[in-house]
Parts: structure tokens; sequence; C-alpha cells
């Protein structure tokens, strides 16, 4: 019953490599400086700058026009962690709690929509747009 086993348990190990090795990989094409708008339903965007590097990166706010109850996060640089970076997606975690209570955490799962435009919501509901400067 043992020998029986093996060649199925060899199989199934393979198809489970052979589909790990068949997904996108990860790359550096969303590294370096984007300029950040989250528009929400009614009022007026917030701006931040992102800079991505590596799998890394920081996140600055640099306008609370829909949300001046967080001010405290205004020019400080959130540490940013990228868990999928490839050619159809962009998603990442900026870890506002570690720089200040006020500041909220942020996972932002976005898509390309040009050379240089990625869109997405927030879980929050509002419309994020991360463009690239010239």
């Amino acid at each position: 019953m043992r020998k029986a086993l093996l060649p199925l348990l060899l199989i199934s190990t393979l198809t489970g490599a052979n589909a790990l090795a068949q997904q996108e990989p990860d790359t550096d094409v969303f590294n370096g400086k984007w300029d950040v708008r989250i528009q929400p339903e009614t009022g007026k965007p917030q701006t931040a700058r992102l800079l991505i590097v590596n799998f890394g990166g920081t996140w600055t706010t640099t306008s609370l026009l829909g949300n001046p109850k967080t001010r405290a996060c205004i020019g400080k640089k959130v540490p940013v962690t990228v868990q999928v970076s490839q050619a159809a997606a962009l998603e990442f975690t900026a870890w506002g709690a570690q720089v200040s209570p006020a500041c909220p955490d942020l996972t932002v799962v976005l898509k390309p929509v040009g050379e240089k435009v990625l869109e997405g919501k927030l879980e929050t509901g509002e419309t994020i747009r991360l463009t690239r400067p010239r």
C-alpha cells in the first residue's frame, strides 16, 4: 500500500510545483516615484507621493483636503510594503499606524490604465490614481 501511495504523492507534489511556476512573476516595473490622488465620493481629493524601491518604499501625504482629522500624517514618511508587483497589478500597504496612531494603514490594489497611470479603489470606497511624474 505504501509503495502505491508514493507515486501519487510525487505526482501531486510536481503538479503543485508546476502551478506555482505558471504564476506571473513579480517585477520591478513599478519602481520609482508616483504622484497619488485619492478622490472621495464627495469633497476635495487627498494627495500624496509614493516611492517604490524593490518591494518597499515610502508614502508621504502632501494634503488632506478631504480629511482634516489626520493632519498628523502630512509630511511623514510612512513605510510601504509591496505584496504584488506584476504587469497587470500593483498591491501594497502603507503602514500609517507605525508613524502615528492618527495615520491609517492603507491597503491599495491598482491596475494599469495607461502607460504611466494606475487606478483602483481603497477599502473605504475612494478612488485612487497613481501617475508617474514627468
